[in-house]
This record gives structure tokens, sequence and C-alpha cells, in this order.
């Protein structure tokens, strides 16, 4: 028996910092609370269930293909964040890794400040918070407009090959709605669609971003410095303040594509503050600091083995959890990680089942911000971010198709917060696709029989002509 059940007080919730918050969001907002899959356990957690609430309509199999789609998604972009995914293709260098703080989170009331941005350490010695589903959304809604290998790299990433664009659009709308209906919590969805003005885009690839998305359009004069914040100023309100500065400038854009998620949820049974202590939070490297830890005894999913222990920990309305899993004393996250894949995921959740356990949580805050272009590059999604590769044609109408403009994502930007105390989870996400415009240079290139004439340009009489087909190379 694992000696996480022979000293709960001591070795259960013994924290480790790399990178779990990561799979904490993960529980709430990539889609994995799929009213489709069974509940972990024959009841709900706690020693005094509430009453059944009525199931949610079932998701259509494309739901259910998007939703796994997008966890797929998630696991991959969390291996390349954490240092375990593949290495960065030729056609750009690695960036910096994203940077996280973690700090207790103090009792009264805080006020927001914007997303921190100092240089980051390591991968694997930075917490790691994002949302799979707010990437995903943001990215989808691009893809409306891609095409060719773009579109081929696009969905391979994503994990939608052979999904049609009007099938994948339909189980987006699904999978949103699905999400805003979870009972007794707070989960807003929000996307936006934000155009240089002078440009236009294709009537189609706008009304199936508003259709399927509820994306608004708004176009804004990019060279005025309040465009930025009015865009930023949008992801606040869609965020409750939570998210206030994602976009720090525009440059050669002309359409960003935005996703905002909020999250909020009290839990089904909260800890007593009167309870929450000081308690040593042992790092990666063996310091030590201190954190105030909620606790609470009661019956909840569970799961230990040899390797991790597990919690499900639910919300009010029961459908949306949080899972925490913490390595043994034996194990660590890296190897975690490691094992962590699409598959193991659905086990160990399978795996889950009500039993007597004693809980500690931190009372913690996590603020997150990461550019994406080199993840997503290195997870294969290359030529979407190369101004004479990427192919987003489909984003203009007919006549600005026909006059060189080049499409390509100049950004993926992405922030996300949690905040967890004794009452319940405050979280929240955003990303920002920036889409740039190059004008590709017209060519004029003498490889194939021609015409020449010499002339004086003022009184234009022709001086030489001629038509080479068969050029003689100078010696």
């Amino acid at each position: 028996m694992s000696t996480y059940v022979e000293r709960p007080r001591r070795g259960l919730w013994k924290l480790a910092s790399q990178g779990l918050w990561a799979l904490i969001l993960w529980a709430l907002l990539a889609g994995c609370s799929d009213p489709t899959m069974p509940a972990p356990g024959p009841s709900g957690p706690g020693p005094s269930p509430t009453p059944s609430l009525p199931p949610p309509p079932p998701l259509s199999a494309a739901g259910r293909r998007l939703a796994e789609a997008n966890n797929r998604f998630g696991f991959d972009l969390l291996h390349r964040m954490a240092g375990l995914g593949p290495s960065l293709g030729p056609t750009g260098a690695a960036l910096p890794p994203g940077q996280a703080t973690v700090s207790p989170l103090p009792s009264p009331a805080r006020s927001v400040s914007p997303l921190p941005t100092p240089d980051p350490p390591s991968a694997l010695e930075a917490n790691i918070l994002f949302s799979p589903l707010s990437v995903a959304l943001a990215l989808q809604m691009t893809y409306n407009g891609a095409g060719q290998g773009t579109a081929a790299e696009m969905a391979q990433v994503l994990h939608i090959q052979g999904m049609p664009l009007e099938q994948m659009n339909q189980a987006a709308r699904e999978l949103q709605d699905s999400l805003r209906a979870a009972p007794g919590v707070e989960l807003s969805i929000a996307n936006s669609l934000w155009l240089r003005q002078g440009w236009r885009l294709d009537p189609d690839f706008v009304a199936r971003n508003r259709a399927h998305y509820g994306a608004a359009l708004e176009v804004l004069d990019f060279t005025d410095p309040a465009a930025v914040d009015r865009i930023n100023g949008w992801i606040a309100q869609a965020t409750q303040d939570r998210i206030r500065k994602l976009l720090d400038e525009i440059r050669d854009e002309i359409l960003f594509l935005v996703n905002a998620i909020y999250f909020k949820g009290n839990w089904l049974e909260a800890f007593d503050p009167a309870r929450t202590q000081p308690w040593d939070f042992r790092r990666a490297d063996g310091t030590v600091k201190s954190v105030a830890m909620m606790v609470q005894e009661g019956t909840f999913p569970a799961l230990f083995t040899e390797e991790f222990a597990a919690v499900a920990l639910a919300y009010q309305g029961e459908r949306i959890q949080m899972l925490v899993f913490v390595p043994t004393e034996g194990s660590d996250l890296d190897t975690f990680l490691a094992r962590l894949t699409p598959t193991s995921w659905e086990e160990w959740i399978g795996r889950l089942r009500p039993q007597e356990v004693f809980v500690g949580l931190p009372r913690f805050k996590v603020e997150f911000r990461r550019r994406l272009n080199a993840d997503l590059q290195a997870l294969g999604m290359e030529s979407a971010f190369h101004p004479r590769q990427a192919h987003f044609l489909a984003m203009l109408p007919e006549d600005l198709r026909q006059e060189g403009n080049n499409l390509y994502i100049s950004l993926v930007e992405h922030g996300a917060v949690l905040e967890v105390n004794e009452e319940g989870t405050v979280a929240a996400a955003a990303t920002v696709v920036g889409v740039a415009a190059e004008s590709a240079p017209l060519s004029v290139v003498a490889d194939r029989p021609f015409f020449l004439a010499i002339w004086d340009s003022y009184s234009q009489a022709i001086l030489f002509m001629g038509a080479v087909v068969d050029p003689e190379p100078l010696p």
C-alpha cells in the first residue's frame, strides 16, 4: 500500500510545484467535463451528496470528437511547454519559455494588475498554466480562413484531420454551448474579430465565425494607440478584469482573432477557513516555502498508485471538477508528465473511486503569459507563421486575393490566471491570434521567350526592339 495512505497528513498533498497548475486548469477548461463521460466513481464527492441533477443533453459524436481533439492538442502543448515536446523545426528559432508566478492568495480582496512578463527561468523550473480550450478555439476560428498546406498542418496539430470544416464549426458551437450550460458555476466563453480599417474580410469567413463562435467583427484604426486599449479592454471585460493586458502593440497585423474564458465555481464541499494553517511546501529543488494550506477530510473520488495520488474536487453542480495529481515521494513531476498522455489520462480518470481521504490544497494564485509561436511551430504548424508560405486567402474577398496579399500568423499570445481559496476557484484565460499581411512583390522574370524595347521616355522614340527566344550567354 502506498505511503500516501499510511501518512496522509505528511505525504498526500505535499504538492510539487513544477507545472501542476496546468493540470488543474485542464480539468476546468479543456472540455474534459464532457457530460457524456462517466463520473469518477458511483457517486459525487463529499459526505453529504446533493440531490441528483438532470443530465445535460448529450454531445453529438462530432462534439465528443472535438472535445477529445482539443484535449489531445492540450497534452501536446503541455509537453512542449514542459520541455518534453519535439525540437523546433528549421523555419524558426525557439522563443524563451513562458513565465508564471505563484503566490499565496491573500484573504482580503486584491487589485488586479497586468500579467507579469519578467525574464523566464528554464522550462521545468517554471509553473505552467493555460487553457487548451481557449487556444484551440482561437486557432479553430483562424482555421476557417486557412487553405492548402497551411490548413493541413493546422488540422494535424489540432487533431481534426478528416473533419469537414462545417462539422468542426458546428461541434465547436455545440461544445461551447454545453460548457456554458454547466450548472452551479459561472462559465463564460467569448470570441471576437478585430479588423484594421481599410481592409475587408470574406463575408463567408465572417459569417462562419459569427454563427459558430459568436464572434462579432469590429473595425478599428490600428494606427491609433487606442486600438490596443480597445482590444485589451474587451479581454478585461470578458475575463472579469482578471486579464487586463494581453496585447502589447500592433505592428503589421490586419486582423486579431480573440478568445476569452472566465470561470468561477464554489466547492461542493468548501474548506473551513478556520482550519487553514501554515504548511511547508517543498519545491522540486528541495527548498521549502511556507504556504497557507487548506485542509479537510471527506469522501472524494481518489486514486492511489505507486507513482502518484489523485483526487477530484467537485464544484457546485458537480459537473465541473478540479483534478489534482501529486507525484509520490519516490517519483517526481517530470516523470509524471512524461507518462501523461490522452490514453493514460482517460485510464486514470476511469479508476477514480470514492474514498475517505485527507485533502490539503494551498490557497494560492497563478498568473501566466506565453507567446505560443515557437510551440505551435514545433508541433508542426510551420507554414502558418511564414509570410511567403502561409495560405489564409480564404479570409479575404475575391478581389483582394488577386492583389498579391499574403496573410500569415504573426503572433499567438496566451494568458491565464487562477485563484484558489476556501470557497472555490476563479480562473480566466485569453488567446490572441494576430494575422499580418505582406504584399507580395510583383515579379517580372524573363525565364521564357520575351519582347524588349529600348526607348526614350522624353521623345518616346523607340531605339531598339526585339523578341528573344534563345538568349546566348555572354562570354
